[in-house]
């Protein structure tokens, strides 16, 4: 392992202190076709720690997007750091390989976690206080991690340390009403799922997951006012609702772009606290 500890982030002219860590461990048996079929798993985040003293803080937790094969933890920006912070997170981006087919991105997700639940109290943080939030394709793990939950199991990661999934500008895939990817993600789809329904479509559908009476965490869905999102994440809601779910909606209508609802997040517009307010209302007890 080895840890960087000291790097200087320069915003809003005050110093910060970001942890880097990796851990390489090999993961066997994985059933990923791309490139190989043994999949290296590598612990690779970035920690940035709360203002919030003594006490364990709160932790929330970023999945990146890219479309299943791209981006990178550093989509977790300055503004999203400062606004956490300033309420006394910590917060925590994460890194997955999106060099391989599913389940290689939700395996190495969930060892993730469990380091996390495990480690973090050593950073500040208190693992039964997690707020899991995801962007795009993010969004779509961090759901399908907490609603699936089988890998979570496997790695001994507590469902329950989950607050709150928060679930930034999510698509169809979510539910795969259709029956297949539609046309403008196909392509990724395909590289991350597979070229075929085989039963991989299916087990990579969050929604498909849902059975009522599973102790599956509150989700919090944000999307932006584009026709496409609002329908996706209306048609997430509604099969959560039937699984009796927690679900709670909220579209930005100040905007259709898909990235500004990833750097703008959390505050969307002047003085619009309320995502913020939603996420900490999670964590008080």
């Amino acid at each position: 392992m080895s840890e960087t500890d000291g790097r200087k982030i320069d915003s809003m002219r005050r110093v910060k202190y970001i942890y880097v860590l990796t851990i390489g461990i090999l993961i066997y048996g994985c059933e990923a076709e791309i490139p190989a079929r043994n999949v290296p798993y590598k612990l690779d985040i970035d920690i940035y720690p709360s203002y919030s003293g003594e006490s364990l803080s709160p932790v929330i937790i970023f999945i990146h997007g890219g479309a299943w094969t791209g981006g990178d933890k550093d989509h977790w920006g300055p503004k999203q750091i400062e606004a956490f912070r300033g309420i006394g997170f910590t917060s925590i981006s994460i890194n997955y390989p999106t060099a391989y087919r599913h389940p290689a991105h939700i395996q190495s997700i969930a060892k993730t976690l469990k380091w996390i639940q495990d480690s973090i109290h050593r950073y500040g943080g208190n693992a039964r206080k997690i707020v899991l939030a995801g962007h795009s394709a993010g969004a779509h793990l961090a759901a399908l991690a907490a609603i699936n939950q089988k890998y979570f199991a496997n790695e001994r990661f507590d469902v329950t340390n989950i607050r709150l999934v928060c679930s930034i500008d999510a698509g169809s895939y979510m539910t795969l009403d259709n029956g297949r990817p539609d046309d403008f993600y196909a392509e990724a789809y395909y590289r991350a799922a597979g070229f075929s329904n085989n039963g991989s479509w299916w087990d990579f559908t969050p929604a498909n997951h849902i059975v009522p009476g599973k102790k599956i965490p509150p989700m919090y869905l944000i999307y932006s006012n584009d026709p496409y999102r609002i329908a996706s994440n209306e048609s997430f809601a509604s099969r959560l609702k039937k699984g009796n779910v927690e679900v709670k909606c909220h579209e930005v209508t100040s905007t259709t772009s898909h990235n500004d609802m990833l750097y703008e997040f959390p505050v969307y517009s002047f003085a619009d606290s309320s995502i913020i307010q939603t996420i900490v209302s999670y964590t008080l007890n």
